[in-house]
């Protein structure tokens, strides 16, 4: 059975002419088919789920797609492809709502394995985008953001050590700030706990914002929200993972859907 993970997302819902709130979702979920693997999406309205599209075709396995859309309402997925044995990113973006998606491109081939991708947009417009990497050994978390017109390189987040690193999470916190939230070993539990890495913006740069960023328009920053008023719609498959990505989100945009 379907359900929404507990996860830290902060819905927000525009407001209408008339008053009322329109909430709008997002879902984006990988399917097989007889070629490859489908990229597939659909919208949500505040009422009815939109038939299914498929965005993208690919002829290798795909898995972890992550969305976000930036202030412009540009749009950006990038997944991780299977390609001879190493685990590469992928990206596509869809400038507007009448344009197609690009032509999917290398995002990333860093190290042999590139997985868990999360990607946050903050409130100046620059893009950063998590995820796991392997360099031969073992797991680590790493970031590029988008500032002066091109991709930065690989930062790695975490500080060196023995243990596997994976599954960042994303979100801006009210007063501007990135936090990303990962999974990493502790040896002296003997289980994997949390683990957390705040990046500072500079206060020039914040006296800049123009949205406003406030429990307001998002709900609530830190709390866990179940988003228990959007209807499951009963073409997601039953068994992986799915995205329901809230574009009009300052904060915090995606939950997994299991």
């Amino acid at each position: 059975m379907l359900a929404l993970l507990m996860l830290a997302i902060n819905t927000h819902w525009p407001v209408l002419a008339d008053g009322n709130k329109q909430l709008v979702v997002e879902a984006l979920w990988v399917e097989p088919s007889t070629d490859g693997h489908l990229l597939n999406m659909s919208r949500y309205d505040g009422k009815n789920w939109a038939e299914p599209s498929t965005i993208l075709s690919r002829k290798h396995p795909i898995t972890s797609p992550a969305i976000a859309t930036d202030l412009n309402g540009t749009k950006l997925v990038i997944w991780s492809e299977l390609v001879d044995d190493k685990s590469i990113l992928m990206q596509s973006e869809k400038l507007d709502i009448t344009s197609a998606w690009s032509e999917p491109v290398i995002f990333s081939d860093f190290g042999v394995e590139n997985l868990g991708v999360s990607i946050i947009v903050d409130p100046n417009g620059t893009k950063w985008v998590f995820w796991a990497a392997n360099q031969g050994d073992l797991d680590d978390i790493y970031y590029v953001n988008n500032q002066n017109g091109g991709w930065s390189k690989p930062q790695r987040v975490n500080s060196e050590n023995e243990v596997p690193d994976f599954r960042p999470k994303t979100k801006i916190l009210s007063d501007g700030d990135l936090l990303v939230e990962w999974k990493t070993y502790d040896f002296s539990v003997g289980q994997y706990i949390d683990a957390e890495r705040l990046f500072k913006l500079d206060k020039s740069e914040k006296s800049r914002y123009k949205p406003s960023l406030n429990e307001d328009g998002d709900l609530e920053e830190d709390g866990d929200v179940f988003v228990e008023d959007i209807p499951l719609p009963n073409f997601l498959p039953s068994n992986r993972a799915s995205i329901f990505h809230f574009p009009d989100n300052k904060l915090s945009q995606s939950v997994i859907v299991e």
